[in-house]
């Protein structure tokens, strides 16, 4: 799958981050549903910073865990 992906992506995916923050702009809950979103900024060895878009959806499921049902990033639009 990655290897049919464009070549930012690629290289976004395997890029030896050094950190990784996430700041959620918004937090939706829904009953056993909850939306976030917001951005996720990565760090690299050299101490330059990439900020994606991100949203997450995540459910919980009848035994009480936590199960990731959406995962959305994208690039910041530059125009």
């Amino acid at each position: 799958m990655l290897k049919d992906a464009p070549g930012h992506w690629q290289r976004l995916a395997i890029k030896p981050w050094r950190s990784c923050e996430v700041t959620n702009q918004v937090i939706q809950l829904n009953g056993s549903y909850a939306v976030t979103m917001g951005y996720v900024s990565f760090m690299d060895a050299a101490g330059k910073t990439t900020t994606v878009d991100k949203t997450w959806g995540f459910m919980k499921e009848s035994d009480g865990s936590i199960r990731i049902m959406l995962h959305h990033s994208s690039l910041p639009f530059e125009g």
